[in-house]
């Protein structure tokens, strides 16, 4: 079995998403210049040097949710990588950087409809975090949006979602009692699901 303890030794000090550079070349911010910042760069190059191979960081980077993170956090550390793996990794950034994109439009349309609707609503999970602690929602791969209504309110979002264009995703298994069925739509590419929970407990 594979040793995979260098690769985790490098993956935490990429798991840092506050103040971190674009990952497509805007200015560095200024905790890179300051001791700490430099320091855990230092630290990021060794972790580098000590890795048996680079053939599969981008798919532990990947499977972990990791990899816009990876790869921004070795570019702006300077540090070299095959031609292949640095491709893969901006190729996965480039990715989640354009699905987060649609996501975040087609949750301004959500927000905006229930709005009208007078339906108070709470974005929960990935698509929080997203835009409330990583600087670039990019950054923070997700799957689905996860929404939070009232259960009095509940019917009425999922039929907000279908005038939106949003389908029931067809799955196996009985009704959950916390979240109606799972909706999915097709933009530019990107699947777009979205979960409207009502009860959390």
């Amino acid at each position: 079995m594979t040793d995979l303890s260098k690769y985790y030794d490098l993956l935490i000090l990429c798991a840092r998403a506050n103040e971190v550079p674009s990952p497509f070349g805007s200015t560095l911010p200024g905790m890179l210049r300051e001791g700490r910042g430099v320091r855990v760069y230092d630290s990021l190059r060794q972790a580098a040097d000590a890795l048996p191979a680079w053939e599969p960081l981008p798919h532990l980077a990947e499977i972990h949710g990791l990899a816009p993170l990876v790869y921004t956090h070795l570019m702006a550390a300077k540090i070299a990588l095959p031609e292949a793996v640095e491709r893969e990794l901006r190729a996965r950034t480039m990715q989640h950087t354009h699905a987060n994109r649609i996501r975040t439009r087609a949750l301004t349309q959500i927000l905006a409809i229930f709005g009208d609707e007078g339906i108070d609503l709470l974005v929960l999970k990935g698509m929080a975090l997203a835009h409330l602690v990583y600087p670039h929602s990019g950054l923070r791969p997700m799957s689905d949006i996860d929404l939070l209504v009232s259960q009095a309110n509940a019917d009425q979002g999922q039929e907000l979602l279908a005038e939106l264009g949003f389908h029931p995703v067809n799955t196996s298994g009985p009704p959950s009692p916390h979240h109606k069925p799972i909706v999915h739509r097709r933009v530019d590419g990107v699947d777009v699901y979205v979960e409207l929970h009502h009860n959390l407990n």
